[in-house]
């Protein structure tokens, strides 16, 4: 008999917001064995999809502040892109959590180089794919709430201000509404990172997933 295999996981949102903490505890709480209890099924152990911007700038030379850039960041996010539709595509018949998206690129796009750009990257084959994967899955929506987590990552991050921040995270709030994938938001008070596990694990019991 197949192994069981729950819907995908996405933990989205604007940087800062505590994901890839939450991903790294997710990585050490779901085990095969531990899946396998909560689910009361033969549930395989959960792969993992790292954040890929990260890759991506370190393999092809971007640096932070191309988000920005308007001819260097179109490059950039279509890059992203099309690495996340990779990723996903090689893990299509595995159980996947994801440390971010293939909204990631289109949000960033729209707030940096504008509507034009964020639906230029739209229009392609690979955002089809990874938006009908994730209306098939469970969406988690990290928020911009402390704003002591915002923060400098010489890697990845662009230097932002508190209200341009914000205005990421509710270009993810309105992305996700726009292309109706629907998605539960990680309440504002549940800020440690524990607490965050127990609320996806809840969440996915509720939701008959697990």
């Amino acid at each position: 008999m197949a192994a069981f295999k729950p819907k995908n996981v996405y933990i989205v949102g604007a940087h800062c917001t505590g994901k890839t903490t939450l991903v790294a505890a997710l990585k050490e709480y779901l085990t095969a064995s531990q899946a396998s209890l909560i689910h009361d099924k033969d549930t395989p152990c959960p792969v993992f999809i790292d954040e890929v911007v990260r890759g991506v700038m370190q393999r092809e030379g971007f640096i932070a502040s191309d988000v920005k850039h308007p001819t260097i960041g179109p490059s950039l996010q279509h890059r992203t892109l099309l690495t996340q539709y990779c990723a996903e595509k090689a893990l299509e018949d595995q159980w996947f959590i994801a440390d971010r998206s293939g909204i990631d690129p289109i949000v960033y796009a729209s707030v940096f180089l504008g509507r034009d750009e964020a639906e230029k990257l739209a229009g392609g084959p690979e955002w089809k794919a990874l938006r009908k994967s994730m209306q098939d899955a469970v969406v988690f929506l990290c928020g911009t709430h402390h704003e002591a987590w915002l923060s400098n990552d010489p890697k990845v991050r662009v230097t932002v201000s508190l209200e341009e921040w914000r205005g990421i995270g509710q270009g993810f709030h309105d992305a996700l509404e726009g292309y109706r994938i629907p998605y539960v938001t990680v309440p504002v008070d549940v800020w440690k990172v524990e607490d965050r596990v127990r609320h996806i694990e809840n969440v996915l019991r509720a939701k008959a997933l697990f």
